[in-house]
């Protein structure tokens, strides 16, 4: 459920987070919410290919897993929203848009 603080954020399509997935331009979506991690990829703990492959699209089956199926840890969880820059939007709204 979205707070206050959420429902200020713009909301950002599928296409947009998309053309968001270099090293120097990474965007990833994680339940529904969009971040823009790209100042923190060179701080990430793990490999970088690991990230880099999530960069524009939505990741949050990488995120619940790591790949190995550990979650990220709730610290981890505090820092991403650090870099909280949207919400996604729903797949239904943008195919009714689409259709009009």
């Amino acid at each position: 459920m979205a707070d206050e603080a959420d429902e200020a954020l713009p909301v950002i399509t599928q296409e947009e987070l998309a053309r968001h997935d270099q090293p120097e331009d990474c965007w990833k979506a994680i339940h529904g919410k969009v971040y823009d991690i790209t100042d923190y990829l060179p701080r990430h703990p793990g490999p970088p290919a690991l990230v880099l492959h999530w960069c524009g699209q939505e990741s949050t089956e990488a995120w619940e897993t790591k790949g190995y199926g550990m979650p990220h840890s709730d610290a981890a969880g505090i820092l991403l929203e650090d870099y909280l820059i949207g919400i996604l939007e729903e797949e239904e709204a943008s195919a009714d848009r689409q259709q009009d």
